[in-house]
């Protein structure tokens, strides 16, 4: 059995986490005898993919990020497993920082 040249030439920007999530969906998508590994056609790293090519203000950034750190944490802001721990801020400054820049709290 060699290596899956898809799996290999991934960027995985999730890392261990993305692989696990890939690997169970294949697992449970995937006829009997045969494993079909569905990956998005764009690499993350590819040209035109930029998550800077409307060079977006640190606020706009910012707004992104804290917003996709909450999709990623299903809303929960606080707690072990919550955005303000991820980001590395207090509780507090998270809601202020979401206040600021007119996020949802």
């Amino acid at each position: 059995m060699g290596t899956d040249p898809v799996l290999t030439a991934y960027a995985w920007p999730g890392n261990v986490r993305e692989l696990k999530n890939v690997m169970e969906r294949t697992v449970l998508l995937s006829p009997e005898d045969n494993l079909e590994i569905n990956l998005p056609k764009t690499m993350p790293d590819s040209p035109g993919n930029s998550p800077f090519d409307d060079l977006p203000t640190m606020d706009e950034l910012q707004k992104r990020y804290i917003t996709f750190v909450l999709e990623k944490t299903r809303g929960r802001q606080s707690g072990p497993d919550g955005a303000a721990r991820i980001l590395g801020l207090k509780r507090s400054t998270l809601y202020n920082r979401m206040k600021k820049l007119g996020l949802r709290l």
